[in-house]
């Protein structure tokens, strides 16, 4: 189940980005909630300081989302998975 990977992909893009150093920046958008800007100007403003003078560093940016901040697709997904992980494994 995706909800047995959370947590991973910050070591992860850690990785590659020690994997690609010089030749590319690595983004990632990290949205399993180990990190939540409150306002979109904020948002914008980390971003440029990122790409830009702290271009060679390391940057988290935190973002933070109302909680029913959503998609209506979201939760059905998330009780699908919530079913499929509550019953037994089947024999096949």
């Amino acid at each position: 189940m995706q909800c047995g990977s959370i947590g991973w992909s910050g070591g992860a893009t850690l990785g590659y980005a020690q994997a690609v150093k010089g030749s590319k920046r690595v983004i990632a958008f990290i949205g399993d909630g180990s990190f939540q800007v409150r306002h979109e100007e904020e948002l914008k403003e980390e971003i440029e300081t990122a790409v830009g003078s702290k271009q060679a560093c390391l940057c988290f940016i935190e973002v933070i989302v109302h909680k029913d901040d959503t998609s209506k697709e979201l939760p059905e997904w998330g009780s699908r998975v919530c079913s499929a992980s509550s019953r037994p494994p089947n024999p096949q």
